[in-house]
């Protein structure tokens, strides 16, 4: 065989070699991005509340919550396992979250916030209960209430520091609330498992279609 032919053989077998290396990271990228979330939590509790490492590890959370699901999209890796460990990544951040947060109510935000945030983490826990109940696995769903919900919540320590902290209390408490009514009602009504329903009137679109 002539050596350019050699060469451009070896070549194509490099490339698909390549290719074949980055198809199986991206097999596992999205589920990595939902572990490493899971972890950063973790590690986020043991972190001094508002410091540098605290607002890093923030966000790393954070962005592994947006990256996720887009990589699942793009890599054609989306699976019931992954919506189930992202709902449970969800669950455990939000929840260190509000550990790390609650004792600074009354000193650093105002005392009043304590039933509020009750009431809603009751509401969200309903939703986890009635979904397991139903469809026997932890369910989140994608709406766009609770995408809200999240942007304001990411952005709550940051805001913090330049708008008044009542304000930005009641802005954050009524998206939290509405969005998690919302998502109790779905949940209740909602016949299969489907994380992707927008809204409630997405659903009543999509029963209508059926």
């Amino acid at each position: 065989m002539p050596l350019y032919i050699r060469r451009k053989c070896l070549s194509l077998v490099k490339w698909d070699a390549v290719v074949k290396g980055i198809d199986g990271v991206g097999r596992y990228m999205a589920n990595t991005l939902t572990g490493s979330r899971l972890v950063l939590a973790l590690v986020l509790f043991f972190t001094e509340p508002l410091s540098f490492g605290f607002y890093a590890i923030y966000t790393l959370c954070v962005a592994t919550d947006m990256l996720d699901g887009p990589v699942a999209r793009k890599t054609h890796t989306a699976s019931k396992k992954g919506a189930q460990l992202d709902s449970i990544a969800d669950l455990i951040f939000v929840t260190i979250v509000v550990i790390i947060f609650l004792p600074m109510v009354g000193t650093l935000f105002p005392a009043w916030l304590v039933w509020p945030i009750i009431g809603i983490a009751l509401v969200r826990i309903a939703v986890y209960v009635i979904g397991f109940i139903k469809f026997h696995q932890f369910l989140s769903l994608h709406t766009f209430g609770n995408k809200a919900t999240g942007v304001i919540l990411f952005s709550v320590p940051y805001m913090m520091l330049l708008m008044d902290i009542n304000l930005l209390s009641i802005i954050a408490l009524s998206i939290a609330l509405v969005s998690a009514l919302e998502e109790l009602l779905i949940m209740i009504k909602l016949t299969t498992v489907n994380p992707d329903i927008k809204s409630i009137c997405d659903l009543y679109r999509r029963n209508i279609e059926t």
